[in-house]
């Protein structure tokens, strides 16, 4: 192979190489753009589903705000209603005039919107002793009164959630009645009935006819300050002025703290102070340390009275109450009280 030739030949690999590092380069600047490209698509992909996720939030906010409109548009309809109703129900009940009459309000909230056995055990078992029963519930409706004379109990739609509360307005709306009648019971749904016989027999004593208290309750209690215990408190013609007096110049409490403070424990020595008398069936005057009575002393009230605080099957309270064999000796002992069975039941607390 002359010089030549060889040249010829070298010039020929020199354009190869060449036009290979071409299109290595051309290669390099085509995956750059197709990088460049794909970046842009994912970008674009990425703010298109985050514009998408954001409408979809929205959309799904202005739903929930509609939902909700609808709700509240529904509740006051429903309050409207319910406004109306008691408004028409008090004005009866302001009618039948309460002077001389016994008048028994009994407080009742639900969360599940129901009525349990107990409630009804708690009725049956006073309504021997009162002409008029008011029930104040946030569930009316869900009331299924066995044999009920309604020219004797009335249901009013109550859903203040506070006992004194309820108590508060059905004063302020009937005060003028009220105030002559001859006996006044505030009682909550707070304890239940164990043992039917003990109730009663509790029952006859507190209203018997030679008793001569001005007010009486269940249990009384020396923790913080004497006072009659507020799930069950009775009074007489005498002092019946005094705790809607006592009403009038406190108003409505504002809270449940308020409720205890102002309420439970102001009310006794308020009626005492009037010189009114009190009694109440078990107190815990006999310990060093005064507690809750219906917690520690729960075996006396239980054997006095015949009922149990519903704190203690909940595990409400802080210190000393029944033990889990304790709820199930009781439950074993009382099994007759179908009433008392369904509410353990209902509530999952027995059988564990």
């Amino acid at each position: 192979m002359n010089k030549q030739e060889e040249r010829a030949i070298n010039l020929e690999i020199h354009k190869i190489n060449r036009h290979k590092n071409e299109l290595v380069l051309k290669n390099a600047a085509l995956e750059a753009e197709c990088a460049r490209l794909r970046a842009v698509i994912k970008q674009e992909a990425e703010t298109h589903a985050a514009i998408l996720q954001q409408c979809n939030a929205a959309t799904d906010a202005e739903r929930k705000k509609l939902h909700a409109l609808q709700l509240e548009l529904e509740r006051e309809r429903d309050v409207s209603h319910v406004i109306s109703a008691n408004y028409a129900h008090t004005q009866f009940i302001y009618n039948l005039d309460f002077k001389g009459k016994r008048v028994a309000v009994y407080s009742h909230y639900s969360e599940h919107d129901d009525v349990e056995n107990y409630n009804m055990l708690s009725l049956e078992c006073i309504e021997h002793y009162f002409d008029y029963i008011i029930v104040l519930t946030n569930c009316p409706n869900k009331w299924k009164l066995h044999s009920p004379d309604y020219s004797k109990c009335h249901l009013l739609a109550y859903n203040l959630k506070s006992d004194f509360r309820n108590y508060g307005l059905f004063i302020i709306q009937t005060a003028k009645t009220l105030i002559h009648a001859a006996r006044l019971c505030f009682m909550n749904d707070s304890f239940v009935i164990v043992d039917v016989s003990a109730f009663g027999s509790c029952m006859k004593r507190l209203f018997a006819e030679n008793v001569s208290h001005d007010f009486v309750g269940l249990t009384s209690s020396h923790e913080y300050t004497f006072h009659v215990q507020s799930y069950f408190m009775c009074f007489n013609a005498a002092a019946v002025p005094g705790i809607l007096s006592y009403f009038e110049t406190h108003g409505l409490p504002a809270n449940h703290q308020a409720a205890i403070s102002q309420y439970e424990l102001g009310i006794t020595s308020y009626l005492i102070e009037r010189g009114c008398s009190s009694y109440a069936v078990v107190s815990n005057n006999d310990m060093q340390f005064p507690l809750n009575t219906t917690c520690c002393k729960w075996s006396a009230v239980l054997q006095a009275i015949g009922i149990i605080k519903r704190q203690h099957f909940f595990k409400k309270y802080a210190y000393v109450a029944m033990t889990d064999a304790d709820i199930a000796l009781v439950a074993e002992r009382h099994s007759y009280n179908k009433h008392f069975i369904h509410f353990l039941k209902y509530h999952n607390v027995w059988p564990s």
